[in-house]
């Protein structure tokens, strides 16, 4: 017949407080996050109902917008032959322009 094994209830208790512990900051931190996370959604679902979002938006993304719009004239004005255009980059920076516009990086 096989015996249980014992049950080290000290260690058992300890994890129990050390898991406690770990959770609370993370409860105490995040109290308006779903509330942020429905915001963005319907934003994003329903457009910006004032002008104040859409250049919000744009002034978080300026730098990338930027980057994106000079890597694409690059690819494409920057080369003499027109065969070396790399069409597949130049599609992902269009891309990438389309995205930044409408959604927060």
């Amino acid at each position: 017949m096989c015996k249980p094994p014992k049950v080290n209830y000290y260690n058992v208790f300890h994890h129990l407080l050390t898991l406690s512990s770990n959770l609370a900051p993370l409860s105490t931190s995040c109290i308006g996050a779903a509330e942020e996370a429905v915001e963005v959604f319907d934003d994003y679902a329903h457009g910006y109902s004032s002008i104040w979002g859409a250049t919000d938006l744009l002034a978080n993304n300026f730098g990338l917008l930027y980057n994106s719009i000079l890597n694409s004239m690059l690819l494409i004005y920057g080369k003499p032959q027109v065969l070396n255009i790399n069409f597949f980059m130049i599609g992902y920076e269009i891309g990438n322009i389309i995205y930044l516009v409408f959604y927060q990086a």
